[in-house]
């Protein structure tokens, strides 16, 4: 409803995924786009239509994703919050899992809990969280990881990925063999869903 991806891999956004549903269609070779990651091809919105829920619901857009699974893969479908609109739990029944995407900071955690619980209803696999925008200062019950002894050499000054992990029961001792990092203990908001 407010597309962003086209911006974010700075990529035209003339035609995408309402121009599928025109009366005249261009193809879906068209409408894809390569981005400057290796393998990545995104297929943008184009302008938002007046009624994309009923189009993200119809029969056509069965026959897209079907489409693209052929194509590619894997198929990751990118949906405004969950809990704002009814695009997110369409788009969940037709995937094999969900991701759910959430603002540290921002979400709360009834309101991503009540997203789970609604996917769960729904019988919709969640596959996990991504916590974003996670700061490294104060103590928390998150690990973090650190890649550096698996993907660095000693002559690389290359600095390394550090991975923050929360696990989804809240429970730190049943997280694995991290170690305590210094992490912001998010406040949860309006989760997005990702697939």
């Amino acid at each position: 409803r407010r597309p962003n991806l086209h911006r974010v891999f700075e990529l035209d956004n003339a035609n995408g995924l309402t121009s599928l549903f025109l009366d005249q269609p261009p193809t879906l070779d068209e409408v894809l786009r390569e981005t400057a990651i290796p393998g990545l091809v995104v297929l943008t919105s184009s302008e938002p239509p007046p009624n994309p829920a009923e189009l993200l619901d119809s029969r056509r857009m069965t026959e897209i994703l079907q489409a693209l699974r052929q194509k590619f893969d894997v198929v990751i479908l990118d949906s405004p919050p969950a809990l704002v609109v009814a695009d997110a739990s369409i788009l969940a029944s037709r995937c094999s899992g969900v991701l759910l995407v959430v603002d540290s900071g921002r979400t709360r955690t009834e309101a991503a809990r009540q997203v789970i619980e609604t996917m769960n209803r729904s019988q919709v696999k969640v596959l996990g969280v991504a916590l974003n925008r996670v700061g490294g200062r104060g103590r928390g019950y998150y690990y973090q990881y650190n890649y550096k002894p698996y993907y660095s050499s000693p002559k690389s000054n290359a600095k390394t990925p550090a991975r923050t992990f929360a696990p989804l029961n809240g429970n730190a001792s049943n997280a694995g063999n991290g170690h305590h990092a210094d992490a912001v203990k998010p406040e949860l908001a309006d989760p997005q869903l990702d697939d």
